[in-house]
């Protein structure tokens, strides 16, 4: 048992050093340039993906778990598997049907939007301000369960290597958020169009 045991941990010692050793260029000087002693084998062998402004170990692990987390979340529901991870494989299986997120995602912003008393841009003249004050608008926006820092948020994240495609998401129940892309316009009063 103990030397099956010590065999173990022998192979694993081994893929680590080799993993190490990979990551390093031992062609060159320690001395001369350390960094490049160091981390020249992952520099010279990781591909930057487009969608990524930087790679590291931590992301590259990262991917991994991901990666076993969706084939984990990709695999049928069976029998055994206890109500959680059902509501979860569920859950993952609404989110993947793009053709309807992307339809109920606009259709909530509409329903929300509405709620909070209208997009002015969208609205055009008939749009009045409904809402009595600050407070009242954030109280009613715990109320849908959005969180009180902010109800829309403009952001902009690299896509397929542009990284000036710009997302409008908004908070939903227990933080998630729906995510919704649109074409937007400036419009010459400087409020966005949708």
């Amino acid at each position: 048992m103990a030397i099956a045991g010590n065999l173990k941990i022998w192979i694993l010692w081994v893929i680590q050093a080799k993993e190490v050793l990979e990551r390093m260029d031992i062609q060159v000087d320690p001395c001369n340039d350390f960094y490049r002693f160091a981390c020249g084998g992952f520099i010279d062998n990781v591909i930057l993906p487009d969608v990524y402004s930087s790679v590291n170990q931590f992301s590259k692990v990262g991917e991994v778990v991901w990666e076993r987390i969706r084939s984990l979340l990709e695999e049928p529901i069976r029998e055994g598997d206890i109500a959680p991870f059902r509501m979860l494989k569920n859950l993952y299986t609404s989110c993947m049907n793009r053709s309807q997120f992307d339809w109920s995602g606009a259709n909530n912003l509409d329903e929300n939007l509405d709620d909070s008393g209208g997009w002015p841009e969208d609205e055009g003249p008939d749009w009045s301000e409904s809402i009595s004050s600050w407070n009242s608008l954030i109280y009613k926006h715990r109320n849908m369960g959005f969180p009180i820092h902010s109800f829309i948020n403009f952001s902009v994240i690299p896509e397929n290597s542009s990284h000036v495609i710009k997302l409008l998401s908004m908070w939903k129940v227990l933080g998630f958020t729906t995510v919704v892309q649109l074409e937007i316009k400036a419009s010459p009063t400087g409020i966005v169009s949708l």
